[in-house]
């Protein structure tokens, strides 16, 4: 095998005609419709923050499963929950507030027997999920902006 063959690329392009809402479409073919709460918008989705946060709980969730799995562990159940607060006046670009998130928190509730093999297949996963070691690492992001006239 070579070494290609252990690497998976996906992607996800946001497409807008100038306004909000915004339609994700993934590499995989899903439909995300991106937008603001209403009072910024019309409210027709989930906010990008919201999709982050749900990326990070889907991406602990399903690496518990799948090293449990691995593992031979059986889970009853598992439930995530990813928050995480910002201060508006960091994203309105006001000097000395900073725009990331802050407080970011992920509580994992698992039922399952046997609490030695769940507490390994934990570790095991919250060792190399992608998307949280991502974050934690805080990977370059290499970008490039075209700007086309009409």
């Amino acid at each position: 095998m070579y070494e290609e063959d252990y690497v998976y690329t996906f992607s996800a392009s946001a497409r807008s005609r100038g306004s909000l809402p915004i339609e994700v479409v993934t590499s995989s073919g899903h439909r995300i419709v991106v937008d603001e709460p209403p009072e910024g918008s019309k409210g027709t989705g989930p906010n990008p923050i919201e999709l982050f946060l749900a990326s990070l709980a889907s991406c602990a969730t399903a690496s518990v499963l799948i090293h449990a799995t691995r593992l031979g562990v059986k889970i009853e159940s598992i439930e995530a929950r990813a928050s995480a607060s910002f201060d508006i006046r960091g994203f309105l670009g006001i000097e000395g507030y900073d725009p990331s998130l802050r407080n970011v928190k992920l509580v994992l509730r698992i039922r399952g027997r046997d609490e030695k093999a769940l507490r390994e297949a934990v570790d095991k996963a919250l060792n190399t999920w992608v998307v949280g070691s991502t974050v934690l690492r805080g990977t370059h992001i290499d970008t490039n902006v075209i700007i086309e006239r009409c």
